[in-house]
């Protein structure tokens, strides 16, 4: 007797049909009481004998079997596919488990391929697309254990189904989804970029590659710019994602890289293989006919002058101006020519990199010398040079005629060179401002011809001093005329001991009286 689709009233009433259930069946049918009225529907419910989810009916065989891979060739086929989870059934083909399920529980239902399906390589993944056989690291007491048993290149090593680099598992879609240009910071799809190294969610909550990286041709990765290869014919053909970069030629020689901008490349906020570098000669090497022959030359991205790189975190890589960057010694501010490793004026301050003293900094790019050279309004725009002061031209008449032509002298900016002031020259070997008496002359370092201070005469022993008949004063910065000065009787070469043949004497003033 067939079993199948006969009414049941408990289990038992089903076992000679293996893989059957006694289930309840809502359908609905025709009734009608009379004659005289029309059919009506009405639903009922049914106990009869069905195959369990996962098999149907085979007519010819009088049998449940399993339904996943049969041809969907009758209607009872079809709906016995659809009650699978996951499963789909289209006209005149087979029942598939749907993209991102396999076969599970022997062949009767589709479960998720994603960290859920044993894997021995990634052909065994392939019903997730992009995805890859993910194996646990192999300890070196996993090894031993499998060594002492048999051979390790007969043991098969199981892991799990997990998206390729690149691809992050959207559990509403149950795919591997590129994270690079899709969305992001939404809970559907579950995308926070963290699935690619150097990504960020962007304000437009869309994944891209932070600061200083770019997206490769695939989409699947952010490659650091720095140091990448680039087009020198176009400054930012691979250079733009790092702002304040430029493509210039790195040659090599002899295993020696001379880079042809001078910046360190180094100070990372953390190290890892691929951001770590090494700090190369500043400075291009001369090289002979017969030594270019040996040279291979690279176009790659680098900080311009004036600037160093450095990764603030895993995200975010820049060109970070060399002034005013932390340093722990000279060489990180080696960059800048002029640049100096200092707490500048505040002792407690941390280590920085500055101009040095007498130079200024220019956009926070380049050290130049202040000395004539730097353009000032008033004396504090020459403060990087100590004794030092703002030296306006003259305003002729005719000048000041036009200027009252245009408008307001008083809203006229005279721009004038910072000059050392009165009593000090200048030390080209050293950039400052140093007094000109006490001090050396006569040598070729220094230039210091004691002309700076009226007066003053560069003496036997090559050392500035006032020339006889005058004093220097109390600040060592000019020498006053001893005649007609004041002095005390009382030491008569108190004050008169540099002009000789003088005494310090009273001089008594007469008042003239009108006669009346």
């Amino acid at each position: 007797m067939i079993v199948y689709n006969k009414n049941c009233s408990k289990p038992e009433d089903c076992t000679t049909l293996k893989n059957s259930i006694c289930a309840t069946l809502n359908t609905t049918e025709t009734s009608n009481t009379t004659s005289n009225t029309a059919d009506t529907m009405v639903n009922v419910s049914k106990t009869i004998c069905r195959c369990k989810t996962g098999f149907y009916y085979n007519t010819q065989n009088i049998s449940c079997d399993k339904v996943i891979d049969k041809k969907c060739q009758d209607e009872e086929t079809r709906l016995s596919c659809l009650r699978v989870g996951n499963a789909n059934c289209k006209k005149n083909e087979s029942c598939k488990c749907e993209h991102g399920f396999v076969k599970g529980d022997g062949g009767i239902s589709c479960e998720t391929v994603y960290k859920k399906r044993n894997c021995s390589d990634d052909t065994s993944c392939s019903k997730l697309q992009h995805s890859v056989c993910v194996k646990p690291a192999r300890t070196t007491v996993a090894m031993t254990s499998i060594a002492s048993t048999e051979s390790s290149s007969s043991q098969i090593i199981y892991g799990k189904c997990e998206c390729d680099s690149g691809y992050y598992y959207n559990n509403s879609q149950f795919a591997c989804q590129k994270v690079l240009r899709n969305a992001c910071g939404v809970s559907d799809g579950a995308n926070t970029c963290s699935d690619v190294q150097h990504a960020i969610c962007a304000e437009n909550k869309t994944c891209v590659c932070g600061p200083g990286f770019e997206i490769n041709t695939e989409n699947t990765s952010c490659n650091e710019v720095h140091n990448s290869s680039c087009t020198p014919q176009n400054q930012h053909s691979g250079c733009l994602f790092l702002p304040n970069s430029i493509c210039t030629t790195e040659t090599k020689n002899s295993g020696s890289a001379h880079m042809t901008v001078p910046y360190p490349t180094t100070s990372t906020l953390f190290s890892s293989p691929s951001t770590t570098t090494t700090k190369t000669t500043r400075t291009a090497a001369a090289t002979t006919p017969s030594q270019q022959s040996d040279e291979t030359k690279s176009n790659k991205c680098l900080c311009q002058h004036g600037y160093y790189y450095m990764q603030r975190n895993r995200t975010h890589a820049a060109c970070e101006p060399v002034l005013g960057r932390f340093c722990d010694d000279a060489h990180e501010c080696s960059g800048i020519t002029n640049a100096v490793c200092t707490k500048g004026l505040n002792s407690t301050a941390p280590l920085r990199c500055y101009c040095a003293h007498g130079f200024d900094s220019n956009k926070e790019l380049t050290c130049f010398e202040v000395y004539k050279k730097r353009n000032c309004s008033d004396d504090t725009s020459c403060s990087k040079l100590q004794h030092s002061v703002c030296v306006k031209p003259a305003r002729t008449t005719v000048a000041m005629t036009s200027i009252a032509s245009t408008e307001s002298s008083s809203s006229q900016i005279i721009y004038g060179k910072c000059e050392c002031d009165s009593g000090y020259y200048y030390n080209n070997s050293q950039f400052a401002c140093q007094k000109v008496l006490r001090n050396a002359c006569g040598v070729s370092d220094g230039a210091n011809t004691c002309s700076d201070v009226q007066h003053a005469i560069c003496a036997e022993n090559k050392t500035c001093v006032c020339g006889p008949g005058f004093e220097i004063n109390t600040q060592n910065t000019s020498c006053n005329e001893v005649h007609n000065s004041s002095c005390t009787p009382q030491n008569q070469h108190s004050g008169c001991l540099f002009l000789p043949n003088s005494i310090c004497t009273t001089e008594t003033k007469k008042q003239w009286v009108p006669h009346i």
